[in-house]
């Protein structure tokens, strides 16, 4: 056992041990080989790899420190418990706690002078301590063993809440409490199973469970990508939740290295974001930009008005080819994709096209999916460069923007694989070109002159779009013929909207 996948395998499997002793005990017939097998199951602890706490276990492909105190510790006492009576067992316990004598008394007598008809309680310091992974934090004997005692002699409806999930590797599989002890509400209360194993959820739309059933399947995907992989298995790891997904991005070791971390929190916000954004998309403000124009305030002056001229032919763009191996096929592949399809090229061609063996490619890149989604971040990085030099040379917004559209146009019209890879990519690479857009939409909404952020987004996403619709009628269809005529158009449009 020397990996973290393995380790829960085994806390899964002693699981179902605690449970059986668990029943015995109440029964009050539990016998010698448990106790045999949890101490066997604390030396099976003491083996794995590291210090006597500090374990070093592989997860998937990293190592990762994991401190077995919760484990072990509660290991020790169920051992404790089931060796001991009642009275030595709450001797023990006073000595791992200051102050444990007077808070049970405390306790007691406040049990004692209520008459409780519902209990409900957390998981979390009811349940178990503290434990820096999720799926290692059982429940013990001892705690099952009391706890069910308590719930089948004083409250008339006990619920045990918690805001993991209920089933599958949930709140249920973690319980060491015979069936039909409590009431279980799991995911924020949003899903229970009550004590006659009746089972319930809280209603979701049809919109709300398509959304969150994509999510589940995005992240899963994510997760499957050898860089992400080992964020389903640190702290609180992947939870399925009912309405609700959560999954790490840290453990309390720092063991993942903090480029990564956030790597890896930006693809899943940018997941979040392509399934639902949460933008108000004001429709008044996109009726204003479209009547009013963008920059109303350029209209107010015949000085302040800018005269938008471009030349009638596109400049030569030139940029200088890689030297290296990486550079190269990432630069063939752009032009290899862009010019056939991206379901037509395999790795063979972009290796074979570089003069380099496939095994090289695979040095680099994990896949050929993984390979579209670097060139489609290239891309959006090169040509956001390329437009921010451009914009240096251009006083005001509206000049900016009306020839940012030429420098857009002229740059793609060097490079016309790359309208056309991207535009493949939104069918074949959706999370990669949602933040390629998200990082031009970033980039907009930082310069452009209004107060509100709301204001400031939906501006950006309209000149976005005038753009890129542009670039498709101007490079793609082949319709625009005049187009300096058409920025000179359209530089008004955006200052006076379409009001006569």
């Amino acid at each position: 056992m020397r990996s973290l996948s393995g380790f829960y395998e085994f806390m899964d499997s002693l699981q179902t041990v605690r449970r059986t002793v668990t029943g015995y005990y109440l029964m009050q017939a539990h016998h010698p080989r448990h106790i045999r097998s949890l101490e066997n199951a604390l030396s099976a602890i003491d083996a794995l790899p590291g210090d006597r706490l500090d374990k070093r276990l592989d997860a998937e492909g990293r190592t990762v420190t994991v401190t077995v105190d919760y484990e072990r510790g509660e290991l020790e006492k169920d051992i404790h418990f089931l060796t001991h009576s009642d009275e030595e067992f709450l001797d023990y316990l006073s000595r791992l706690h200051d102050g444990f004598d007077e808070e049970v008394e405390r306790t007691v007598q406040f049990l004692r002078s209520q008459e409780i008809h519902s209990f409900v309680t957390d998981r979390d310091g009811t349940v178990n301590n503290y434990c820096g992974r999720y799926r290692s934090s059982h429940q013990s004997v001892w705690n099952a063993a009391y706890l069910t005692q308590f719930v089948r002699a004083v409250p008339a409806v006990p619920v045990l809440l918690t805001s993991a999930p209920l089933f599958e590797e949930g709140l249920l599989a973690m319980s060491a409490m015979p069936d039909h002890s409590t009431n279980y509400a799991g995911s924020l209360g949003r899903e229970y199973c009550d004590r006659e194993g009746h089972r319930g959820a809280l209603e979701l739309s049809d919109d709300q469970g398509r959304a969150i059933e994509e999510l589940n399947s995005r992240i899963d995907a994510l997760l499957s990508r050898r860089e992400f992989a080992t964020f389903a298995l640190i702290g609180s790891g992947l939870q399925h939740k009912y309405g609700q997904t959560t999954v790490a991005r840290q453990d309390i070791h720092g063991s993942i290295p903090e480029e990564l971390s956030a790597a890896f929190l930006e693809a899943v916000r940018s997941t979040v974001r392509d399934i639902d954004d949460g933008v108000d998309r004001r429709a008044d403000l996109i009726a204003r930009f479209v009547l009013d124009g963008v920059f109303p305030d350029a209209a107010d002056s015949s000085d302040a008005i800018p005269r938008v001229v471009v030349p009638s032919e596109f400049p030569a763009i030139e940029e200088e080819e890689p030297a290296d191996s990486r550079g190269r096929l990432i630069r063939n592949g752009m032009r290899l994709i862009g010019e056939r399809a991206y379901h037509e090229i395999g790795v063979a061609d972009i290796a074979r096209e570089t003069g380099l063996a496939v095994g090289t490619f695979y040095s680099y890149f994990s896949s050929k999916e993984e390979f579209l989604s670097v060139i489609v971040e290239q891309i959006g990085r090169q040509t956001r460069r390329y437009l921010s030099r451009q914009a240096r040379t251009h006083a005001t917004r509206l000049e900016r923007e009306a020839y940012g559209v030429w420098h857009f146009l002229s740059y793609f019209n060097g490079h016309p694989e790359y309208y056309s890879l991207v535009r493949e990519a939104e069918f074949v690479a959706k999370p990669w070109v949602r933040r390629y857009y998200d990082a031009f939409e970033a980039g907009y909404m930082e310069n452009l002159p209004f107060a509100d952020e709301a204001e400031r987004r939906v501006a950006a996403n309209f000149l976005m779009g005038l753009s890129h619709y542009v670039g498709i009628e101007a490079l793609l269809n082949r319709r625009i013929l005049d187009i300096p005529a058409f920025i000179a158009e359209l530089t008004t449009l955006m200052r006076t909207g379409v009001q006569p």
